[in-house]
C-alpha cells in the first residue's frame, strides 16, 4: 500500500473547533469519491500557526499528525505514542 498525506492549513485551531470535525468528514469522503485511493493509506496533518491546548489534544486524540509552524520552521506534536489513524 502507498501512504497518502492529506493535509489541511489554517492559521489557529480553537477548542469545539468544528473544522477539525469537518476535515475528517472530508478525510472519509476522499476513498469514496477517488477510487484510486482505496488502496492507499490516506492520513490527515493539520499544520497551524496557534492553538489552544485542549484544541491540540483533541486533534491528536482523532489521530492526526498536527504540524505547528515555528519562525522560519515547523515542529510536530505528536509524541512517541502518537496512534495515527489510518483513514
Amino acid at each position: 500500500m502507498k501512504l497518502k498525506e492529506l493535509k489541511k492549513m489554517k492559521k489557529q485551531i480553537q477548542t469545539n473547533d468544528y473544522r477539525i470535525e469537518l476535515f475528517q468528514g472530508e478525510i472519509n469522503k476522499i476513498k469514496d469519491v477517488f477510487l484510486a485511493l482505496k488502496k492507499h493509506v490516506i492520513i490527515g496533518t493539520v499544520a497551524f500557526i496557534r492553538g489552544e491546548i485542549k484544541t491540540i489534544k483533541y486533534a491528536i486524540d482523532k489521530g492526526l499528525f498536527l504540524i505547528k509552524a515555528t519562525g522560519d520552521s515547523a515542529v510536530i506534536l505528536n509524541d512517541k505514542k502518537f496512534n495515527l489513524k489510518n483513514f
